[in-house]
């Protein structure tokens, strides 16, 4: 809610009451100005604090005690984090519990105080999932026990704190629950759009009322707050045939809203936390909607929000929506500040109740008042294109834009996505508002969506990764960011207390909606391409909401107009490549699949058209990792035109400011002599005076280190390079460590694939290891069962998550090939043949003479090449394997081609085999 505008629109209506539609435009903002000069200061009413009586409420109505611990929860070595549960109470309320930390240190005993919170604090002092046991004995000696997990690792690290603060805030919004079921106020202007944000951060951690209680013990809280908002708020209001269209599809003459003071805000925060229920079967127990479904109930909110649209009398405001969550018409008058909420609980009933539909005359009004209100810069204005443009509102627009199918190319996106650009960082608007990013959290909440619904990672010419400057600013800004007790403090503008911050904070933390699940992005060019020419697409930016899990597959449809079969897919891999022969605009779908097998799709399209100059490609090289103090030559030669026109010039910048003006040329050089980090991009300019695609900016990482780790083909031992199906190889690695100045690495994985996991991500082992010194080594060992008779290539990855930064990310990757097939063991044969020496030089190619008599030892080895020249020469050579690592005798390896080996044995006996150098 927006608590400005709100009582702008108390002032507007106790001071002009009905009369407003006949209002001019002009002087309802000046209106509106003065109203905002005067309530800017307005503080709220005092926030109310009403546990009630728990165990009345969360009744588990059993004989003996139900016990519940914490969801899983994140931290690191040394930090002291507060580990609870509570307990249901059955025929006895008093007893005692017991805490085991999983850890080895000392269990924690006492009487049970508080039943809803039973709290401690410890410190682990080692990495590792823990498993924390709550046990409650009650009085009369019954007893209940739950665990939970911890997940502990070695160092700070910045996803484990973002998971960590969103579970510190979920359980300060437990603890601040008033007892029937709101947060904040029970006046319902604060009390709606407070309660509703709170249930829709619980819902979209997975979180919901209708879980079972003995395993997710957030889930009657959750129902408590959604009960208050049906039972109590629930509204229905007599509806009609509208000017662009009947709103009413399920016939039945009414529309619902929620709470007494009906304004669009609150009433669409509402609508978002049913539509997240995962409950449309679940019925309204008491007031106005007892009996219905939430279905039901989802279909009557999205009518009367159709029905309260601006119609077409309404002018240019013709198509929003402004305060009044029941009333034909609106007022009137529309603003973007108030027409995110509508167009947001349309999109999330839509989403989550699919079989719902919006009349699609809706979208079609909504897009006049879309093209009215944009200002020429890009900005979205509040009641008119050039008043009061800023970031909440423009992502107001860019969000609805999103609902009624505007693609991402569009230049109304594009030309948004730049005016956030340019004003991210501000910190005020045009009229001193706090700003996003001063202490504005309601704007961060509209702005997240709309970057969550276009599926933007980065944008701008920085480019801006808005996730990462928003989650260290809610982390750690010293007067918005986290306080201790996980709440969030009152904000500037709009929601200003810490029962409406806190939920909001969370929602904006949380990547995806509802479920933990994977998240598919594309990315790609958004400008037209040539026919006949390979296409870039990456699927590297998709990611997994459970940091437990991971993306194990990309799989790609270059044309939905086919359809989508799956099972067939046009591609598989996070990198492909794919070529169009004739003129379209094309749909590209990916469909990932997490570790644990959740699915994601992502739509892409792909304009193809051979009429216009097409910009040239950057291709900046890299990533780039060098040294402190050593020159790093950033190559851009990769760059192309694809029209064949040429590239006229190259402009780099190299220390990330977004300004192109460091340096030119195809390559250049740069020197750090300190440790970096940081993001070097090129743009490329064609003959024509073309730049490069300005919507996705090419930018690599760069960073300068004082550490590797090494993993080389030396340091693997393989106990058989040829097993039989079902039969046991084991792995041996070793990782090498090496650093300057005294630095240290600490800790990283070390993961075994089967398969190349740029295609397929199948992990057959993983091991976390480290700290480690200068010198240091570590050997991990791994026994896999060989599955089948198929050749396998077996990865190894040190460092394979890249949470270690290295001088030298060339040496961290080593491939087995494994595989059955052997020659007749009566010949003479060389495995493997042709032989890749650059592959396998930790594992010689093996020569199998194979003599009937093997008791006769082998004598002489010579390695001729295809002109007869002697390579290599070996004499007493016994009965030990003979292995060639293809090089000469002067340790050089040989040029591709065709080698003889003839091994002779004591009895004179000699055999030849042929193998091929292939490099």
């Amino acid at each position: 809610m927006k608590k400005q505008i709100l009582l702008i629109f108390i002032g507007i209506f106790i001071s002009l009451g009905l009369m407003l539609s006949s209002v001019l435009a002009d002087d309802l903002i000046d209106q509106a100005r003065e109203l905002l000069e005067k309530y800017s200061t307005a503080t709220p009413p005092p926030e109310l604090s009403d546990p009630g009586d728990w165990n009345e409420i969360m009744q588990s109505k059993q004989a003996g005690p139900m016990v519940n611990c914490m969801p899983h929860y994140y931290s690191w070595v040394g930090r002291e984090i507060t580990i609870w549960g509570n307990v249901h109470w059955g025929d006895v309320s008093a007893g005692n519990y017991e805490w085991d930390f999983g850890d080895g240190t000392p269990t924690e005993t006492g009487a049970v105080a508080d039943a809803r919170y039973i709290a401690v604090t410890h410190t682990y002092t080692t990495g590792g999932i823990k498993t924390a046991t709550l046990t409650v004995t009650d009085d009369d000696g019954l007893i209940d026990v739950d665990q939970t997990k911890i997940d502990v690792i070695p160092i700070v690290d910045k996803q484990q704190r973002i998971n960590a603060a969103i579970e510190d805030g979920l359980r300060w919004l437990y603890l601040n629950q008033n007892a029937n079921g709101w947060w904040y106020s029970s006046n319902d202007d604060y009390g709606m759009g407070t309660t509703g944000l709170a249930v829709l951060a619980f819902e979209e951690n997975a979180h919901h009322g209708n879980d079972d209680p003995d395993e997710d013990i957030y889930a009657e809280t959750v129902q408590l707050g959604l009960d208050w908002i049906l039972n109590t708020y629930g509204r229905t209001v007599s509806i009609g045939v509208q000017y662009a269209g009947d709103p009413d599809t399920d016939g039945d003459g009414i529309g619902i809203y929620f709470s007494d003071w009906p304004r669009a805000y609150e009433n669409g925060i509402a609508i978002l936390a049913i539509a997240a229920s995962n409950q449309a079967d679940s019925v309204v127990a008491s007031g106005t909607l007892a009996g219905m479904t939430y279905y039901e109930v989802m279909e009557d909110a999205m009518n009367c929000i159709a029905w309260s649209q601006a119609d077409s009398t309404a002018g240019v405001y013709r198509g929003g929506w402004r305060y009044n969550a029941y009333s034909a018409n609106n007022y009137g008058d529309s603003d973007n500040s108030a027409v995110q909420w509508p167009v947001l609980a349309l999109e999330a009933i839509g989403k989550n109740m699919p079989t719902i539909h919006t009349p699609l005359w809706v979208g079609t009004e909504l897009a006049y008042w879309l093209e009215y209100s944009q200002d020429i810069d890009g900005g979205f204005g509040y009641t008119s294109p050039t008043y009061w443009d800023n970031n909440v509102k423009t992502g107001a627009g860019v969000a609805s834009h999103y609902y009624i199918g505007t693609p991402i190319t569009d230049p109304a996106i594009v030309k948004g996505l730049e005016f956030l650009d340019v004003h991210f960082y501000d910190t005020s608007d045009e009229l001193s508002v706090g700003e996003m990013l001063g202490g504005n959290y309601y704007a961060l909440y509209g702005f997240k969506k709309a970057m969550e619904f276009y599926d933007i990672t980065t944008f701008g010419t920085a480019p801006i990764d808005w996730y990462e400057e928003i989650s260290d600013y809610l982390l750690d800004n010293t007067s918005y960011g986290q306080n201790t007790d996980g709440s969030w403090p009152g904000g500037t503008y709009a929601i200003t207390w810490t029962a409406g911050t806190t939920p909001t904070s969370i929602l904006v933390l949380t990547r995806g909606v509802v479920q933990l699940q994977p998240i598919a992005v594309i990315s790609s060019s958004n400008l037209p391409q040539p026919t006949d020419t390979p296409i870039a697409y990456s699927g590297a930016n998709s990611y997994h909401q459970n940091p437990q899990e991971f993306i194990t597959q990309w799989e790609w449809d270059f044309d939905a107009s086919d359809g989508l079969d799956w099972d067939n897919p046009d591609a598989i891999g996070e990198f492909v490549t794919w070529e169009y022969s004739v003129e379209d605009t094309f749909e590209v779908t990916l469909l990932v699949t997490g570790s644990d097998s959740l699915t994601d799709t992502d739509v892409h399209f792909t304009i193809v058209n051979d009429t216009v100059n097409h910009a040239p490609i950057a291709d900046p090289g890299g990533p780039y990792a060098s040294r402190v103090n050593d020159v790093i030559t950033l190559d851009g030669s990769g760059s192309y035109d694809p029209d064949d026109r040429g590239i006229t010039l190259y402009q780099w910048d190299t220390n990330g400011d977004g300004l192109y003006d460091d340096a030119t040329g195809v390559t250049t050089d740069v020197l750090f002599d300190h440790l970096y980090s940081g993001l070097i991009g090129l743009r490329v300019w064609d003959a024509q005076g073309l730049c490069s695609d300005s919507t996705a900016p090419k930018y690599v990482t760069l960073w300068t280190s004082n550490v590797d780790l090494e993993l080389t083909e030396n340091n693997v031992t393989v106990s058989n390079l040829h097993p039989a199906e079902g039969e046991v190889v084991s792995f041996e690695a070793t990782i090498e460590c090496h650093t300057e100045g005294g630095a240290n690495v600490g800790e990283f994985v070390v993961r075994f694939y089967d398969g190349d996991p740029t295609i397929i991500v199948n992990p057959i082992g993983t091991f976390n290891i480290g700290p480690m010194g200068n010198g240091d080594e570590e050997t991990v060992f791994l026994n896999w069962t060989m599955p089948d008779t198929l050749t396998h290539y077996i990865y190894i990855r040190a460092d394979a998550d890249y949470d270690v930064e290295e001088y030298n990310e060339d040496n961290n990757q080593v491939i087995v090939e494994l595989g059955t097939t052997l020659p007749p063991t009566d010949e003479p044969y060389f495995c493997p043949n042709p032989y890749n020496p650059d592959t396998y030089s930790t594992y010689p190619g093996t020569i199998y003479p194979n003599f009937d008599d093997p008791a006769n030892p082998i004598t002489k080895l010579r390695i001729y090449d295809i002109a007869g020249e002697l390579v290599k020469e070996r004499e007493d050579v016994g009965n030990i394997s003979m292995l060639w690592d293809g090089k000469n005798e002067y340790g050089d390896f040989v040029a591709n081609g065709v080698y003889f080996i003839i091994v002779e044995n004591q009895a004179g006996e000699k055999k030849i085999i042929k193998v091929a150098i292939l490099r």
